[in-house]
C-alpha cells in the first residue's frame, strides 16, 4: 500500500538522497551540479512556508516519490492560483497509482487554499510523453509549453 503524506522533517535527508540517487541521474540538468545543501534549503523553505506543500509517497516506510506545490496570487489578479515545483516517483513505481496520488494531493491542497487552477509542468525531461498521457488523464489540459535558454553556450 501507498501512503501520501505531508513531509515531516525526519523524512528530508532520506528525500535528499532519493533526489541525489535517482531523480538527479536522470534529469536532463546535468550541467548543473548537485547541492545537498541547496535542496535541504529548498525542501525547508517549502515546508515551513504556509502557501506551499510537499508532499512523499511512501512504501514499506521507504520514500517512492514526491511532490510540492505552492499558492499565489495571478500576476494579474488577486484570485490564487497553484504551481507545482517539483514531482518525481522512483522508475519501479511508474505507472502504479503513486503518481496519481501526489498529484491528488497537490490538487487537494490548492482546493483548500481557495486556488481556482493547478498548472503542472513537465521539465525534468522523464518519461514526458507518458507524464502527458497521466495527466491528461487527470483531466490537465495544455495551456503551453516550457523551453529553456542555454545561457552558458549562447553566443
Amino acid at each position: 500500500m501507498i501512503l501520501i503524506r505531508q513531509l515531516h522533517r525526519d523524512d528530508i535527508s532520506n528525500l535528499i538522497a532519493l533526489m541525489k540517487n535517482c531523480a538527479y541521474p536522470e534529469l536532463k540538468w546535468q550541467h548543473v551540479s548537485f547541492s545537498e545543501e541547496a535542496c535541504f534549503e529548498s525542501i525547508w523553505q517549502l515546508h515551513k512556508n504556509p502557501d506551499s506543500k510537499f508532499f512523499v509517497a511512501i512504501k514499506d516506510n521507504k520514500i517512492v516519490g514526491y511532490a510540492a506545490c505552492f499558492v499565489r496570487p495571478y500576476h494579474f489578479s488577486r484570485e490564487l492560483c497553484a504551481t507545482d515545483v517539483t514531482f518525481f516517483v522512483q522508475k519501479q513505481y511508474r505507472g502504479s497509482l503513486v503518481g496519481k496520488k501526489l498529484i491528488f494531493a497537490m490538487r487537494d491542497f490548492a482546493k483548500e487554499k481557495g486556488a481556482k487552477e493547478l498548472f503542472l509542468s513537465i521539465n525534468s525531461g522523464i518519461e514526458m510523453e507518458r507524464t502527458k498521457k497521466m495527466l491528461t488523464k487527470l483531466n490537465a489540459e495544455k495551456v503551453g509549453f516550457e523551453m529553456k535558454i542555454n545561457l552558458t553556450s549562447e553566443k
